[in-house]
């Protein structure tokens, strides 16, 4: 099966600018702070064991799970996006906008 694009739709100035942006925002993605996490690092170079992966998956899964399901049942119920917003909002600060050490402490241990 052929391309359903010609050269011409190829090499037109949209799509070569969709390319550069694809390219830029490739670059960012590779170069943010999160994929250059010490267990990612490990795990994209075959350090760890499949079982051990999958046994940290599972886990991480399990602790996810109720909250996800929480949260879900919450944002299901909320009668707007505005009150979505604010339930986002809220979870955000929660876990410390970003900052691990202005996380509230009941997201890193039972209350």
């Amino acid at each position: 099966m052929g391309s359903p694009y010609s050269d011409r739709d190829l090499q037109s100035p949209l799509n070569q600018d969709n390319l550069e942006y694809l390219r830029f925002l490739e670059l960012r993605v590779k170069n943010h702070e999160l994929f250059d996490h010490l267990f990612l690092n490990h795990l994209a170079t075959g350090k760890y064991k499949p079982e051990s992966v999958l046994f940290i998956l599972v886990q991480i899964g399990k602790m996810v799970m109720p909250f996800a399901g929480i949260l879900a049942t919450l944002v299901g119920q909320a009668p707007d996006i505005e009150s979505r917003f604010v339930l986002f909002d809220s979870m955000y600060e929660k876990i410390g906008r970003g900052d691990i050490k202005q996380t509230t402490q009941c997201c890193t241990r039972k209350c």
